[in-house]
């Protein structure tokens, strides 16, 4: 499945969706909340670039193949717990809203390495230019 360069303007809630083959999500945009429960991602993922301006929560859903929101924007609260990551999780490059350092709404999966600010190592937190919708 190719979604390249696709900005989703309204909620997005995938439930129970199972992506068989490589699914590419390569600059896609999403302005609105973004809900994936029990979506089942059976091979490789292309998670580069994305933006999620409003919230994202990933539940009870699995990924095979290394997932990493490499270079990845998030603006609004995440939930990544509860989730299978069979080779991992990262968020290499990622940038997290610093007006939600220290949210308890900021849950990443269990066990991963967070730095001294709280993020995961090698994302870091910075300031958006402008409020969140």
């Amino acid at each position: 499945m190719n979604l390249r360069e696709t900005t989703f303007e309204l909620e997005v809630d995938f439930k129970n969706v199972t992506f068989g083959g490589y699914a590419n999500f390569e600059n896609v945009t999403f302005l609105s909340d973004t809900n994936m429960t029990a979506v089942y991602f059976n091979e490789g993922t292309n998670l580069l670039h994305m933006t999620f301006s409003g919230n994202i929560s990933v539940k009870n859903s699995t990924f095979v193949e290394p997932v990493d929101f490499k270079q990845s924007y998030f603006r609004g609260y995440l939930n990544f717990q509860d989730n299978v990551y069979g080779a991992g999780i990262g968020f290499s490059g990622a940038r997290f809203n610093s007006s939600l350092k220290g949210s308890r709404k900021m849950r990443f999966p269990d066990g991963m390495q967070l730095d001294s600010e709280g993020t995961p190592v090698g994302s870091r937190w910075i300031k958006f230019r402008y409020a969140i919708k």
